[in-house]
């Protein structure tokens, strides 16, 4: 009997794709999928078909809601998860087919919580050539090196129970995304397996959540004015809630950074002297050292300590 991975999808006026994405879903090798699915108020076709590809999965559930957005949506879906294997999923993508058999092949050893993700293969909606492999590589066991930037699409990730069992009872106040915030958990509380070798061709167009939602360098200026720094809290955040379960030397970097703002010239001093690069384009890196030397004015107006 093949095993069964839960697969969690959360969907938003996605018609002109999601058939495609349903489509590799379905032709996964070697495992019984359990599909749940939330809909975040779709006004186009989304629902309908998703609806037609319920009897090609071992389990199938859709839940409407009305705008919650997809890092809550992914949330209340893992919350609710129940078996063994739980695969995130975008709506977007197409899925090799074996893509869900090479992850669980990954974790099946693992006696404790572990996260595996691949590198995916980027490619142009309009043109469908493929434009990049990203990312090239994985910074293991450094905490800080995905403090500011999340390594893992969210499409690629698949969590073993114990992984889940690790986030789910602690669901925290503030983050910037589901995909980010399990990564961060896992590298700082579990194991972290990175293939570099594609499984999703990961589609780029003009409605990527994601890429709506990159940091600027002109992102700073509201965040200035505003005192929270929404990737900074979310670190703080992870340490209000993981600190007991942390590997010892994750414990370690993430103190460092999360004192930054404490005082006037500590962001000063990392920015400068830090030897770990925490972001992959020199250009983003550049800027986030910019920002950590006003992080003390950055990270004024925060309730999570």
């Amino acid at each position: 009997m093949y095993p069964v991975v839960e697969v969690l999808l959360s969907t938003y006026n996605g018609a002109e794709f999601v058939e495609v994405f349903l489509e590799s879903l379905s032709h996964q090798q070697n495992v019984r999928i359990s599909l749940q699915v939330i809909d975040d108020g779709s006004t186009d076709e989304t629902v309908s078909i998703v609806q037609q590809y319920s009897s090609q999965f071992f389990e199938f559930e859709l839940t409407e809601c009305e705008r919650n957005g997809p890092a809550k949506n992914f949330m209340t879906l893992l919350k609710n998860s129940k078996y063994d294997f739980i695969a995130f999923a975008d709506q977007d993508d197409i899925w090799h087919s074996d893509h869900l058999f090479n992850s669980i092949s990954r974790l099946y050893d693992q006696n404790s919580p572990a996260l595996t993700f691949t590198a995916v293969q980027e490619f142009d909606s309009k043109t469908m050539r493929l434009k990049n492999i990203w990312p090239k590589k994985y910074p293991n066991n450094s905490i800080a090196a995905i403090a500011f930037e999340n390594y893992a699409r969210g499409c690629v990730i698949v969590l073993n129970k114990q992984a889940v069992e690790i986030i789910r009872p602690k669901i925290p106040r503030v983050y910037v995304m589901h995909d980010w915030w399990a990564l961060l958990v896992l590298q700082s509380c579990g194991r972290v397996i990175y293939s570099q070798s594609p499984e999703i061709d990961y589609r780029i167009h003009d409605h990527n959540f994601t890429s709506k939602n990159r940091l600027s360098f002109l992102s700073f200026i509201p965040t200035l004015f505003s005192g929270q720094w929404l990737a900074y809290s979310q670190l703080q955040e992870l340490h209000r809630l993981h600190v007991d379960q942390m590997h010892h030397d994750q414990r370690i970097q993430l103190e460092h950074i999360t004192t930054l703002h404490k005082y006037v010239f500590a962001g000063f001093k990392y920015s400068i002297h830090a030897r770990q690069k925490h972001r992959m384009n020199r250009t983003h890196e550049f800027r986030l050292r910019l920002g950590l030397i006003f992080v003390k004015f950055l990270v004024r107006n925060t309730n999570l300590e």
